[in-house]
C-alpha cells in the first residue's frame, strides 16, 4: 500500500512539473512572437518610438521590464547559432 501511494504521489509530482515547464516555455514563445518589434524597441535610441513600441507590446500581453532586451538578445543569439549548424 505504501509503495503504491508513493508511486502515485511521484506520478502526480512529475505530471505537475511537466505542466509547469510547458507553461513556462509557452510563455517564452508567446513573448518572442513579436520579435521584429522587440528588436526595434531594444535597439532604438528614440524615446518617443520606445514609448510607442512598449505600449504596443504591452497591449499584446508582452511584459516589458528591465530584463526584456537582454532576453531578446539571448534569443537572437540562440536562433543565429541554430541556423549556423
Amino acid at each position: 500500500m505504501v509503495n503504491s501511494l508513493r508511486d502515485f504521489l511521484q506520478l502526480i509530482a512529475s505530471g505537475f512539473m511537466v505542466l509547469m515547464i510547458i507553461m513556462v516555455m509557452s510563455g517564452c514563445a508567446a513573448n518572442y512572437h513579436f520579435g521584429d518589434i522587440s528588436k526595434a524597441f531594444c535597439y532604438s535610441t528614440s524615446d518617443e518610438f520606445r514609448v510607442q513600441a512598449k505600449a504596443m507590446l504591452t497591449d499584446n500581453g508582452v511584459k516589458v521590464d528591465i530584463d526584456y532586451c537582454a532576453t531578446v538578445g539571448l534569443v537572437d543569439v540562440l536562433i543565429t547559432r541554430e541556423h549556423e549548424r
